[in-house]
């Protein structure tokens, strides 16, 4: 129990003595951390009462309040120590002791650095990971165990580091927990989404078969394109004339078109699952319409010429026949 001073001496008035007490830590108390050192104090009316801690004889420090009064305490060595609390009023005084015993408490251990940084960690089927922590404060007494979704990895316990391969898809979570004494003090997770890498479409077949293509103008010419999709997305088809977009939508794999001019030209498939696209390209000439010079209507003409002339000749020469009676 706390001490509570005697009436101080030396002027004190009679009925209106000083008074102080010690409520916390009582008398004999073993303490282990910083603390509070409190307690209640009283003194004459018309008197400024103020109130004063020492520590084993040191230098007074002044207590926050005076009827109800607390100084912080951080004890530096262990073993015993006085505690004497004084209480002024005019020039009255009044003191309070007791007596702890400071034995400094051990820190429990915690998981100091760990990795990967940060703890949520995206791979793909068949890579490793290494997961690790290091350990802060008092190392003795401590282990670390490792867990897998809550389950304890077996043969990992006492590492420091943890290997892991994962090769299949889906989420799971890698745990290492720090035990002194055998009791839990810290730990860390890691949250791990191992997801099938994005594959792109397929283009299996398309027709025309030849990728360069000879055409005439306004000739109609059919496009066509067999896709599929390792990942089963839906597949968007762009159909492009010349770089333009002409039509587009999921699974539009046919498309038409003619050309009213000559020259090269390009049709493209462009086909998209969301994520990656595939391409396929025609090269198409188109021929001019053909237009006839001087030396196409010649032989024409020469034909036209020849054929009058033989038809007349024949002509003239029934006539002739017929008038000799043959």
């Amino acid at each position: 129990m706390a001490a509570l001073a005697p009436a101080a001496t030396g002027g004190s008035r009679a009925g209106e003595p000083v008074s102080i007490s010690i409520d916390s830590p009582q008398n004999g108390t073993t303490v282990g951390t910083e603390l509070n050192i409190s307690g209640t104090a009283a003194g004459p009316a018309g008197e400024t009462l103020s109130v004063s801690v020492s520590i084993d004889g040191g230098a007074p420090h002044l207590a926050s309040g005076n009827a109800s009064w607390v100084l912080r305490w951080s004890p530096n060595a262990s073993g015993e120590h006085t505690i004497v609390a004084t209480a002024t009023a005019g020039n009255q005084t009044a003191t309070a002791q007791v007596t702890v015993v400071f034995t400094p408490q051990s820190p429990n251990a915690k998981i100091g650095g760990h990795g990967p940084e940060p703890t949520e960690v995206l791979l793909q089927p068949g890579d490793n990971a290494t997961f690790w922590v290091n350990i802060s404060g008092p190392v003795a007494g401590t282990i670390v165990r490792w867990f897998q979704n809550g389950t304890e990895l077996p043969g990992e316990a006492g590492r420091l580091t943890l290997n892991m391969s994962f090769n299949s898809a889906g989420n799971t979570t890698v745990e290492a927990r720090l035990f002194q004494d055998g009791s839990f003090t810290d730990s860390v997770a890691w949250n791990v989404s191992v997801s099938q890498p994005q594959r792109p479409p397929k283009i299996a077949a398309f027709r025309p078969a030849g990728r360069n293509v000879s055409v005439a103008i306004q000739e109609t010419v059919a496009f066509n394109i067999t896709v599929s999709d390792p990942d089963g997305d839906s597949l968007n088809i762009t159909w492009l004339v010349d770089g333009m977009p002409q039509t587009s939508g999921i699974g539009v794999v046919s498309f038409e078109t003619s050309f009213n001019d000559s020259g090269d030209h390009c049709v493209t498939a462009s086909v998209f699952d969301g994520t990656s696209s595939v391409n396929i390209t025609w090269n198409l000439t188109v021929a001019p319409d053909y237009v006839l010079g001087p030396l196409d209507v010649v032989p024409c003409m020469a034909f036209i010429v020849l054929g009058l002339f033989l038809g007349i000749w024949y002509g003239t020469r029934s006539r002739k026949s017929q008038a000799r009676g043959l």
